[in-house]
């Protein structure tokens, strides 16, 4: 009975084998969960999650199995046929560095169980890393793809490093997910052709990806079609720092976070823990006063601190995409970032309370500027809420005092003029003083709403 592995190759690949590449005496194999497997696709874990014996390897039997990877990939070269890597389960350490560049690589559903490093690795034609598994660091810095680099829905469980990887053609990262920091920046030096090359994305897709940790694109230059459409950005801002970004550039449905102050991230980082240590230290005599209440208060006040750097590194990160979109005249995801960037600086405690006030009156009277339709609900019910009380003021609801209220919203102040102190003394007896405060606020409300109405109306619909 041969191996148990059979996946179909997908296009461009379609003409490899769906079953076993590998060509392992049944004696060979090994039995998990029913199904008899060769080395290669034996896997880490059964069903039920236990260890398999594949997981236990030493460090010999890794680089044993490293050295017949690395035969297979020399017979394909030497053969000038795709190198045919699917669904190979890696036990540890491995490393792709070489001098000479590989050719068609396959990588479909393969599983990193340990790091792994292609730096400076060359890939002369298309590379397949679809469905691929990388439970460790994941290092392509500086490796250079001249043909496609396919990595949809791949999975990426910790740090991964694109910096200065060379695109030469599309780069396709749809449904991948990134569960730890991902680092896609460059350096931004253009002194040179090649050193151009290692800044630039020809046409990359993120669509529908998700983003855990730190996402950066700092000093990469976008020339082609780039869509982040769907992705979700859960615990950090996306950095475009230095970027030139594409006229073609996509956001639709994107999601960002809503909040920066994780109570369990913030304790994890190392300056947090040095910075605790090195207070107890200077502060030893406080535990004579009162140890426990000091610790409380000290990682109160520490939480905040960490919670104002997000925000302020977010709110940084929202401007930089907001002024790259004004750049590429993208309005609708220009006012998108700046809503983005403006609820972070909102957020802030370090804020003046007079800019949060105002900051806050225009989200939910405007979205900042997005919405044309809010300002014109609250124009209703302000003018109905007037109406209402001049209405209860008046004694019973009447044609005058509907028009009195119409009369508020389109001649503001009009009731301070002395040619309508006769119509308020004749509907108004009592509360003539009570109305023309209402009115005069009416009038207030009203203005700064149109003002609101026509600004969010020229943001929706403006031109170049």
């Amino acid at each position: 009975m041969p191996c148990a592995f059979h996946e179909r190759r997908p296009y461009p690949f379609q003409d490899l084998d769906p079953g076993c590449q590998f060509h392992v005496g049944e004696d060979e194999l090994t039995e998990i969960d029913g199904k008899s497997w060769c080395d290669f696709h034996l896997p880490i874990q059964t069903k039920a999650g236990n260890e398999t014996e594949k997981a236990k390897w030493d460090e010999q039997r890794i680089s044993d199995f490293n050295m017949c990877i690395f035969e297979w990939v020399t017979q394909a070269e030497t053969e000038e046929k795709t190198c045919d890597l699917t669904g190979v389960v890696f036990p540890g350490y491995i490393s792709f560095k070489k001098e000479e560049p590989y050719h068609a690589m396959h990588f479909l559903k393969a599983q990193f169980a340990g790091p792994v490093d292609f730096v400076k690795a060359r890939f002369a034609d298309n590379t397949n890393f679809v469905r691929a598994q990388f439970a460790d660091n994941a290092d392509f810095g500086e490796a250079q793809f001249f043909g496609a680099a396919l990595f949809r829905e791949a999975q990426f469980s910790d740090n991964v490093n694109f910096g200065k990887v060379q695109f030469s053609s599309s780069a396709y990262f749809n449904r991948v997910k990134f569960s730890g920091p991902a680092w896609f920046d460059s350096d931004g030096d253009l002194s040179t052709p090649e050193k151009i090359q290692n800044n630039v994305f020809h046409e990359v897709d993120f669509s529908d990806s998700t983003f855990r940790d730190t996402i950066s694109f700092n000093n990469r230059q976008f020339r082609g079609r780039t869509d982040f459409g769907g992705c979700t950005f859960e615990k950090k801002a996306p950095e475009f720092h230095s970027c030139t970004l594409h006229q073609n550039t996509n956001f639709d449905g994107a999601t960002f976070p809503k909040t920066f102050a994780d109570n369990k991230e913030w304790e994890e980082k190392s300056w947090v823990k040095r910075t605790y240590e090195k207070d107890l230290k200077l502060k030893a005599f406080l535990r004579v006063l009162g140890q426990e209440e000091w610790e409380k208060k000290w990682k109160a006040e520490l939480q905040k601190r960490w919670g104002e750097r997000e925000w302020g590194s977010a709110e940084r990160a929202y401007r930089t995409l907001k002024l790259a979109m004004e750049q590429v005249r993208a309005r609708k995801e220009e006012a998108r970032f700046y809503a983005l960037e403006q609820n972070c600086r909102r957020a802030r405690t370090d804020t003046d309370w007079s800019v949060r006030l105002v900051s806050t009156l225009y989200l939910y009277t405007s979205d900042y500027g997005k919405s044309f339709k809010r300002p014109l609900a609250w124009l209703a019910g302000v003018t109905s809420t007037s109406w209402l009380f001049y209405t209860l003021l008046g004694g019973s609801p009447n044609e005058e005092i509907f028009d009195f209220t119409l009369t508020q919203l389109v001649r503001p102040f009009n009731v301070w003029l002395e040619s309508s102190q006769g119509n308020l003394n004749d509907m108004f007896k009592q509360t003539k003083f009570v109305v023309k405060l209402i009115a005069t606020c009416q009038s207030l409300f009203s203005l700064s709403l149109l003002v609101l109405f026509f600004l969010a109306l020229r943001q929706n619909f403006k031109r170049g």
